[in-house]
C-alpha cells in the first residue's frame, strides 16, 4: 500500500521565501503528494549508496554506463525530468548521471536521502527503504 511521504506543505516548509516555494510548486504540482514506492526507494538507495545530493545537484555514479542510464530512466519514469550522463574529467573510469534541479533535491531530501557529505555526518536509512 502506498503511503504519502511528502505533501505540499512539507515541501513548502523547505523555503524561507514562501512565495518562491509556491512558484516552484505550481510548476511541479503533479509530483505531489509524493508516495512511497519501490521505484522511489530505489532512487533514494542509489543516491545514498553511490551518489551525492547537494544544493541543486543530484549525482549518481557508476562504473557501468548502463547502470547510470537505468538510474536516469527510473527518475524520468517517476518524476518526468531528465538529466545528463557523462564521464567526469577527473575520473574517466566512471559514469555520472547528473540532475541539476533544486526542486528535485528538496524532494529527495524530504524522502530521506542524506544531504551533503555522507562520510562526515550521521544519517538514517528511511523507513521507505528499510521496510
Amino acid at each position: 500500500m502506498e503511503k504519502v511521504i511528502i505533501g505540499k506543505e512539507a515541501y513548502l516548509s523547505t523555503y524561507k521565501n514562501y512565495k518562491l516555494g509556491l512558484l516552484t510548486l505550481k510548476k511541479y504540482e503533479k509530483w505531489f503528494p509524493v508516495c512511497s514506492s519501490p521505484e522511489l526507494a530505489g532512487i533514494v538507495a542509489d543516491i545514498t549508496a553511490d551518489g551525492h545530493l547537494g544544493k541543486g545537484l543530484v549525482q549518481f555514479i557508476s562504473k557501468d554506463k548502463n547502470n547510470a542510464i537505468r538510474f536516469g530512466n527510473e527518475v524520468f519514469n517517476l518524476f518526468k525530468i531528465e538529466g545528463k550522463i557523462r564521464r567526469p574529467p577527473s575520473n574517466t573510469k566512471i559514469w555520472e548521471f547528473l540532475i541539476c534541479r533544486n526542486v528535485f533535491c528538496r524532494v529527495l531530501n524530504l524522502c530521506g536521502t542524506p544531504w551533503g557529505d555522507k562520510v562526515t555526518k550521521e544519517f538514517y536509512v528511511p523507513n521507505s527503504i528499510s521496510h
